[in-house]
C-alpha cells in the first residue's frame, strides 16, 4: 500500500451552519463530495483528550481549564500583591516549566481571575497531548504512532502560532514527504465568533481566510503525497448572546464571605462553587434556583454528561446558563462581554460544530449529531490501526456502516457510449489487445440510453469476455452523468477515461500506468496523444480544427510547453488518466449542468486544479480517433460550445465565448447557420490547393458564427426569420459601419496628434527665442550649479 498521510484540522469554533459556497467554497466542496455531519461539544472546555484519546471528562480528569486544587496550585507561592497580571502569568509559566507541565508552560496564565482567588486553582490539562503517556492510564493516538516510529507534526495551540498566516508559514516550513500525521489548529475563527458574533461579517471574513488556507494545505499534500485522508472539524459552535446576567453582583447580596464560606469560579457560561459550610451551600443553592436564565446540574445531568468525579475538583455545584445567555463579568472577560459564546449543554444546537471526513471514497451526509470522542477511533481507522475494543467511542465510518474504499484493480477504463455500436465494438477490441495484464484492470462501459442494440451487445459480451468487465444502462443524460456512474462503481486505483470512438494502441494502458508509477502523488494526471485513425480520410476540416483552428485537441500548443506542467484547460476526457480517490474526494463531472459532450471535462479540471491538479502529457499513450468530421456536424458541436459558454462563465472559468459590444448588433439565426453550412460544404466540393486558404478562412468564420448562434440561442436572442444571405448582408453592413466609425475615431486621433505636434513646435520655437535673449544669458550665469548648491 502506498503511503497515506492523515490530516487532522481543527477549526476552532467552526459552527455546524457556517460552511457555505460563498464564505468557504473549498470546505463546502469537500463536504459535498465526502462525509459531512455535525458534532457535539463534549461538556468540557478542554477537548483534546476527547478527540486524541476518545475519553470523556470523567475518564481523563480534564474538563474546564481551571479546577479547585489549593494544595498543589502553581499560583500558591506567587506574590500577587503588585497586581501585575503579566508578571504573574510569566512567573506561573516558569513554575509550570519546573514542574514539567508541558502545556501550561506555554499557555498558562491568570486570565481575569480575582488575584486573591488564584491560589485555590490549578490547571486540569497540564501536559501536551502528544507527550509520552500524557493521559495517565490511557493511550493517545500519539502513543500509538510513537510506538510504531511514525512521524507527525503539530502546528498551533498550545505552543504554535495563533494566526492563520502563522500556521501556514509553519506548515510550509515543516512539511516533509515522510510524515504520517499532520495536526493543524486554526484558532482565529473562535475569536471572531466571540468578538463579532456568529454569522457576522468578521466571522465570515475570518472563515474565508481559513478556507483558503485549508485549500492550500490540501493542494500541497495532494501534489506531494500518494494518499491523503483528512478530518476537518470544529470543537464547538458559537451561540449568539442575547443577554448577560451578573452573577457576581448577586453573590454579593447573599451576605456570604468568599474564602470563608465558599469559593467560586465564573466561566463564561458556567458558574462553579465549592462550599465550606452548610449555610453557604443552602443560600447559594436557593439563589441559583431562582435564576430563570439557567439551571443547577443534577446527578442525572452529571451521569449523561459523563461528568462524575471522585472528588469535587470541578465544583460542589455547577450552574449552567441557558442558550443565548452569558455570564458577565466572568473570570475570562471581566469588562467586555462577548457577542458569541460556547460551553452550553449538548442539546443546544448552535453549540454544535461541523465535521468533514475526506479521502475515504465515501459520500454521505450524517444527520444525527456525532460525539467528539468518535474522532479518536476515526483517526485510528484512517491510519490503519485497530480500534481499542474497550473504548466507548466508535469510528464515524463504522457508525454509518461504511468502509474506506479499497482498490481491487490497478486501473479502471471508463467509456461512455451513445448510439455508436459499431465503433464501440472496435474500441473494445483494441482494449482486448493490451499488453498490460488483464487481471490488473477492468473495463466499465456506460450505455447512455442507446437504442441501436448497444445494450444487447454488452449483455452478450459480458458472458463471453475474459476481461474484468462491467456495464451499466441509464436514460440519456450525457457523458458527464455516464462517467460519474462509472467512477462511482469503479474498483481501480487509476481511472483511464476514453471516448467510445477511440482505438487505443496495444501499449496504451501500460504507458499510462508507467506514468503513475513515476508520478504516484495524488493530484498528478496524464493526458495522452489523440491522432486521427489511420483508416479514415483526414479532410481539410479535420486538419484545421486540430491545428490552426484549435477547436479540438490543440496539440500544437502542447508541444510548445513543459510536458509536466499543464493546467486544467488540457483536462481532456477522451484520453486521460488520474487517481480515482482524488476524484472521489475533490470532484466528479458536473452532470447537473452539462448534458452534452461540451466543456464538462474542462470544468472538472478547473475544480480539480483548486485541489492541486497537475496535468502531464505523454505522447506514447496513443489513442486513434475513429470519427469522420463534417462541417455541418462540427458546426453543431460549436453551437453547443456557445450554448454552454454561459454556464462556463457563471461557474467562474475564464474561457468560453461571449459577445462584445460590436457583435451584439449583428443578426444570428439557426436558419442562417444552416445556409452557411450548406454553402461551405458546396465550396468544399470544388476545392483545389490554391483555394485552401479561402476555405480555412470560411471554416474559421463559419464555426465562430455557429458558436455565436448557440450563445444567443441560450438567451433567446436569435432572429429566426433571417436566412443566411440576409444575415450576412446585415452583418456586413453593421461591420462596415463599425469600421467606418473606427476609422473616424482614428482620423480624429490623428488630427489631435498633429495639433499637439504643432503646439510642441511652437513651444520649442518660443524656447529657442528666449534662450537667445540677453536676460536668459545673465540668468544662466548667475544661477548656482547643483555642485555648488
Amino acid at each position: 500500500m502506498e503511503k497515506t498521510v492523515v490530516l487532522l484540522i481543527l477549526v476552532d469554533g467552526l459552527r455546524h451552519d457556517y460552511i457555505n459556497p460563498v464564505d468557504s467554497p473549498f470546505m463546502h466542496s469537500l463536504g459535498e463530495m465526502n462525509i459531512k455531519g455535525i458534532i457535539r461539544e463534549t461538556f468540557a472546555f478542554e477537548l483534546r483528550p476527547a478527540f486524541f484519546a476518545g475519553l470523556q471528562p470523567e475518564e481523563c480528569g480534564v474538563a474546564n481549564m481551571y479546577y479547585y486544587n489549593p494544595e498543589e496550585s502553581p499560583f500558591r507561592n506567587i506574590d500577587t500583591r503588585h497586581n501585575d497580571r503579566d508578571k504573574i502569568s510569566k512567573e506561573l509559566r516558569e513554575e509550570a516549566a519546573k514542574r514539567g507541565y508541558s502545556l501550561v508552560k506555554h499557555n498558562g496564565g491568570c486570565a481575569e481571575i480575582p488575584l486573591h482567588l488564584l491560589k485555590y486553582f490549578d490547571f486540569s490539562e497540564k501536559y501536551n497531548t502528544s507527550d509520552p503517556s500524557a493521559i495517565e492510564g490511557y493511550k493517545t493516538v500519539f502513543d500509538y504512532m510513537r510506538h510504531d516510529g511514525k512521524k507527525w507534526i503539530w502546528i498551533g495551540y498550545p505552543d504554535g502560532p495563533g494566526t492563520t498566516q502563522g500556521v501556514m508559514e509553519q506548515f510550509q516550513k515543516r512539511i516533509t514527504a515522510d510524515l504520517d500525521f499532520i495536526y493543524l489548529h486554526f484558532s482565529e475563527l473562535d475569536w471572531a465568533g466571540h468578538e463579532c458574533g456568529p454569522h457576522s461579517q468578521g466571522q465570515k471574513k475570518t472563515l474565508k481566510e481559513i478556507d483558503e488556507a485549508i485549500k492550500e494545505v490540501y493542494k500541497k499534500l495532494n501534489q506531494t503525497s500518494p494518499g491523503v485522508r483528512g478530518i476537518i472539524f470544529g470543537d464547538h459552535g458559537q451561540v449568539e448572546i442575547k443577554r448577560n446576567i451578573d452573577i457576581e453582583t448577586m453573590l454579593r447580596g447573599t451576605g456570604l464571605i468568599v474564602e470563608k464560606d465558599y469559593i467560586y469560579f465564573l466561566d463564561s457560561t458556567q458558574a462553579r462553587f465549592w462550599f465550606f459550610n452548610e449555610v453557604a451551600k443552602r443560600k447559594l443553592t436557593e439563589l441559583l434556583s431562582t435564576i430563570p436564565e439557567g439551571k443547577i446540574l443534577s446527578e442525572t445531568d452529571f451521569e449523561r454528561l459523563h461528568f462524575r468525579f471522585p472528588d469535587n475538583r470541578f465544583g460542589d455545584l455547577i450552574f449552567v446558563v441557558n442558550e443565548g445567555i452569558g455570564i458577565s463579568p466572568n473570570f475570562f472577560q471581566h469588562s467586555k462581554p462577548y457577542k458569541g459564546l460556547h460551553g452550553y449543554l449538548p442539546e443546544v444546537e448552535d453549540n454544535w460544530a461541523k465535521i468533514i471526513i475526506t479521502g475515504c471514497g465515501i459520500n454521505k451526509q450524517i444527520d444525527n449529531p456525532l460525539e467528539m470522542i468518535d474522532i479518536f477511533p476515526t483517526i485510528m481507522e484512517l491510519m490503519g490501526y485497530e480500534i481499542p475494543s474497550a473504548s466507548e467511542a466508535k469510528s464515524i465510518i463504522r457508525r454509518i456502516d461504511s468502509q474506506i474504499v479499497k482498490d481491487r484493480f490497478r486501473a479502471s477504463l471508463v467509456a461512455p457510449t451513445y448510439n455508436r455500436l459499431e465503433i464501440l465494438k472496435k474500441c473494445i477490441s483494441a482494449i482486448e489487445g493490451q499488453t498490460y495484464p488483464k487481471e490488473d484492470f477492468e473495463l466499465i462501459v456506460v450505455d447512455d440510453g442507446s437504442d441501436d442494440g448497444t445494450q444487447n451487445f454488452l449483455e452478450e459480451y459480458k458472458k463471453r469476455t475474459k476481461l474484468n468487465f462491467k456495464f451499466f444502462k441509464q436514460e440519456n443524460s450525457g457523458p458527464a452523468s455516464a462517467r460519474n456512474k462509472a467512477i462511482r462503481n469503479a474498483d481501480g486505483q487509476i481511472l483511464i477515461l476514453l471516448g467510445d470512438d477511440m482505438l487505443i494502441q496495444p501499449d496504451f494502458i501500460e504507458n499510462h500506468m508507467n506514468f503513475h508509477e513515476r508520478w504516484p502523488q495524488l493530484s498528478h494526471a496524464c493526458i495522452g496523444l489523440v491522432e486521427w485513425a489511420k483508416d479514415i480520410e483526414v479532410n481539410t476540416l479535420m486538419e484545421f480544427i486540430t491545428k490552426e483552428g484549435k477547436q479540438q485537441f490543440n496539440y500544437e500548443q502542447i508541444y510548445s510547453q513543459d510536458p509536466d506542467n499543464f493546467g486544467y484547460e488540457f483536462f481532456w476526457s477522451s484520453n486521460i488518466s488520474y487517481k480515482r480517490i482524488f476524484s472521489l474526494t475533490h470532484g466528479l463531472f458536473n452532470d447537473r449542468v452539462f448534458k452534452h459532450a461540451m466543456w464538462e471535462d474542462i470544468e472538472l479540471g478547473f475544480r480539480l486544479q483548486k485541489a492541486g491538479l497537475v496535468v502531464h502529457f505523454r505522447k506514447d499513450c496513443i489513442a486513434c480517433h475513429e470519427h469522420k468530421v463534417t462541417f455541418k456536424g462540427f458546426a453543431e458541436r460549436q453551437r453547443m460550445v456557445g450554448w454552454y459558454s454561459h454556464e462556463v462563465n457563471e461557474l467562474g472559468l475564464p474561457i468560453g465565448y461571449s459577445l462584445n459590444e460590436d457583435e451584439k448588433e449583428r443578426l444570428y439565426s439557426k436558419n442562417a447557420l444552416k445556409d452557411i453550412s450548406n454553402a461551405i460544404e458546396e465550396f468544399e466540393k470544388e476545392i483545389v490547393n490554391n483555394k485552401l486558404p479561402k476555405l480555412k478562412t470560411l471554416y474559421s468564420a463559419g464555426l465562430y458564427y455557429a458558436a455565436m448562434v448557440g450563445y444567443e440561442e441560450k438567451k433567446n436572442n436569435l432572429n429566426e426569420e433571417a436566412g443566411g444571405v440576409i444575415s450576412l448582408l446585415y452583418n456586413l453592413l453593421i461591420a462596415d459601419k463599425q469600421i467606418a466609425e473606427a476609422n473616424r475615431q482614428l482620423a480624429e486621433k490623428e488630427i489631435q496628434l498633429k495639433q499637439k505636434e504643432e503646439q510642441i513646435k511652437q513651444l520649442q520655437s518660443f524656447a529657442d527665442k528666449v534662450k537667445n535673449t540677453l536676460a536668459y544669458r545673465i540668468y544662466k550665469k548667475l544661477k548656482p550649479s547643483k555642485e555648488n548648491s
